[in-house]
């Protein structure tokens, strides 16, 4: 995701940091955790190009663990959109082999 990370906990009060009022909520799907919060970049010339990575929940469990746990390898993502804005989501799905 083109942007950077906000601290999930304080990014409510710390939106200053970012240029945008618009956020990307990226949730594992094993659970209702906290989501990684992100300040999204557009297209703004002069602006150093930042990518938030994430891996699934599944990517650090041994495989037997992964395939009893449902959506175990799924991610929701959620746009706030509170201002008008263009951005993508791009992903790679890369998958471990099994011994």
């Amino acid at each position: 995701i083109k942007g950077y990370e906000l601290p999930s906990s304080r990014w409510r009060k710390e939106s200053f940091q970012c240029d945008t009022m618009n956020r990307i909520l990226v949730y594992t799907g094993a659970g209702a955790r906290e989501p990684k919060v992100v300040c999204p970049a557009g297209e703004v010339a002069g602006h150093k190009l930042r990518v938030v990575e994430v891996f699934s929940d599944g990517w650090n469990r041994s495989s037997s663990l992964t395939l009893l746990t449902p959506h175990a390898r799924s991610f929701v993502v959620e746009f706030l959109e509170r201002e008008p804005g263009s951005y993508s989501v791009s992903w790679m799905e890369v998958s471990k082999r099994p011994p």
